[in-house]
């Protein structure tokens, strides 16, 4: 080659991490979000130049989490598909959120969304082969246009003052950073008001319901004096997620209030339906009797 010739720098192809509920192989759940990523997306995202890549069709030797992280964080683009509100789709989106990059989310018509997320610009389509050619150029342009942005809103940053996070977090630490970000939403949501925060739970339950999610639901109180707002909902709340771990209880939720007039701690959790009821109050009044003033 004539080193007086100038070198040509290839562009590198940008890249789409889809997520989506995947479900057992051959199942319904596979089938239907199999057929919107090759008839939809991945026709749409070729003709972009744009590269996908999808979380179940992955082949790596290393963890397959943190590879999904990498890419949530690091990829150009994110399609989050929200059928059915699938909650390792819903935590994606969260971690997707916190990066302040590019998202487009996509779900199936009729599909009624979390409150959180229904102000955000969601495309429906219809799952049948009209639905597909209908859907194509429209997600062409809700592609076009999450690409352009200069600035990415979203529930994480409307709802957190960005300064005052960024001086506890590291700028070099990123996921450190999201994690940081994902229990001040959960704070800011459950943590208000004694109402609000059991009016949003009680939502949240709902929703999953909806979905044929099954949980059970407890509330109950802890008598503690004295003490700080923040300062008890933050440390009573990591001390509850550890003791039922070390109890093998799985918490699918739970909000923490704590009302400073009558030194009341109300704790709303709910763990899967399958998880034995006696169990479950056993470990409860286990964390109340070392825990309760």
């Amino acid at each position: 080659m004539d080193k007086s010739e100038p070198m040509i720098k290839k562009e590198i192809d940008k890249t789409c991490f889809i997520i989506t509920p995947v479900g057992d192989e051959n199942s319904e759940t596979r089938r239907f979000a199999d057929g919107v990523i090759d008839a939809c997306i991945i026709p749409v995202l070729s003709e972009l130049n744009i590269i996908e890549e999808v979380p179940h069709r992955l082949v790596s030797s290393g963890s397959i989490t943190k590879e999904i992280i990498d890419k949530l964080i690091n990829c150009d683009l994110v399609i989050a598909n929200l059928t059915k509100l699938n909650p390792n789709v819903m935590y994606e989106l969260g971690i997707r959120h916190a990066a302040r990059k590019p998202v487009v989310h996509i779900c199936e018509e009729g599909t009624i969304l979390p409150f959180d997320i229904a102000p955000e610009r969601t495309l429906c389509y219809v799952n049948d082969m009209k639905g597909v050619e209908d859907f194509k150029p429209k997600l062409k342009e809700f592609i076009e246009a999450a690409m352009d942005g200069k600035t990415v809103n979203n529930p994480v940053y409307d709802a957190i003052q960005l300064k005052n996070i960024m001086q506890d977090v590291k700028q070099d630490e990123p996921l450190s950073y999201i994690l940081h970000e994902l229990n001040s939403i959960k704070k800011y949501l459950f943590s208000n008001t004694e109402r609000e925060g059991t009016r949003q739970i009680n939502l949240f339950n709902n929703k999953l319901r909806q979905n044929k999610i099954n949980v059970s639901d407890y509330e109950f109180r802890l008598n503690i004096k004295n003490k700080e707002k923040n300062d008890v909902e933050e440390y009573y709340g990591k001390m509850f997620f550890k003791f039922m771990a070390a109890n093998s209880m799985e918490v699918f939720s739970a909000s923490f209030v704590y009302n400073e007039k009558k030194g009341e701690l109300i704790i709303n959790c709910n763990f899967h339906n399958d998880i034995n009821d006696v169990a479950i109050k056993t470990a409860i009044d286990a964390f109340i009797n070392k825990y309760e003033d």
